[in-house]
């Protein structure tokens, strides 16, 4: 006799997958050793980040690596979905209607495709964490607004008050609604990689972004680029947002941490393996 005990569906979901891995190792594929298991995880967030702008991957792709994640107990997918390089010379991957020239020259995914994708994987402990990556990283937006973008064409200006309005307007198709287009509790803005000559504007930018995402009711992601090799400045920055520390020389670790922000480990010294 098996029982098995959870407190939520996650847990159902979760308890039948381990006595699956357990039976898979039998010999005979159906036997299951006599004992106790208690099973949690060690981490509470358990990810893989695909770059998806840089590389288009049709979403039976995503589907089908989604369900392999869950098989792992992984329960998040970071989706990169719009930058610069790659397979062209700037991306934004999924449909935007109020935009559409977001899209221009590129493969992208239809709103109620990337709706049913969500929820579908959604089925399997797998909550997609969409990201729209500015202010660097934003080529895209050269085909609708260049009045906004610096003369290298692929980064937004900063000096300019009406760059972080537009952007605003972006994240607003894809994240208001009743049935919104990004079904999850938690969005990613980017924010990293941008001239440190402006790094009081980016500081700006980050607080206005972070307030603005959580006063949806939406968990804020952003990319750990504050403190020494990163954005240094004067200028506060909301603590109110969990950091994916991805790079040692762009931001002082220890200094993000006496600050208050919660951390994602994205070591890109681990693995990162970025198309083009």
């Amino acid at each position: 006799i098996v029982v098995a005990e959870f407190s939520h569906d996650k847990g159902m979901l979760y308890a039948g997958t381990t006595l699956t891995q357990i039976m898979s190792q039998s010999d005979t594929l159906n036997m299951i050793p006599k004992g106790i298991t208690r099973d949690y995880p060690q981490y509470e967030v358990r990810s893989i980040l695909l770059d998806v702008a840089r590389l288009y991957m049709p979403l039976d792709y995503l589907t089908e690596v989604s369900k392999y994640a869950a098989y792992f107990k992984l329960n998040e997918l970071h989706l990169h979905i719009n930058d610069n390089g790659g397979e062209t010379a700037y991306s934004f991957r999924i449909e935007s209607l109020k935009y559409p020239e977001l899209n221009k020259g590129v493969t992208t995914y239809s709103q109620d495709d990337y709706r049913n994708y969500q929820k579908e994987v959604k089925k399997y402990g797998i909550e997609v964490v969409t990201e729209i990556d500015t202010p660097g990283h934003s080529g895209a937006i050269m085909n609708i607004r260049p009045d906004l973008m610096l003369s290298d064409g692929y980064h937004l200006d900063l000096t300019n008050p009406e760059s972080i309005e537009f952007v605003k307007t972006i994240m607003d198709e894809f994240l208001d609604g009743a049935d919104p287009v990004f079904q999850g509790s938690k969005f990613h803005i980017g924010a990293d990689e941008y001239d440190r000559t402006y790094s009081e504007e980016v500081r700006a930018y980050m607080d206005d972004l972070i307030k603005y995402v959580n006063g949806k009711g939406i968990e804020t992601r952003m990319w750990a680029s504050l403190g020494k090799g990163g954005f240094e400045g004067n200028t506060p920055v909301s603590t109110d947002a969990v950091v994916h520390f991805w790079a040692d020389h762009d931001a002082d670790f220890n200094e993000m941490k006496t600050d208050g922000y919660k951390f994602i480990n994205t070591d890109g010294g681990r693995i990162y393996i970025v198309p083009g």
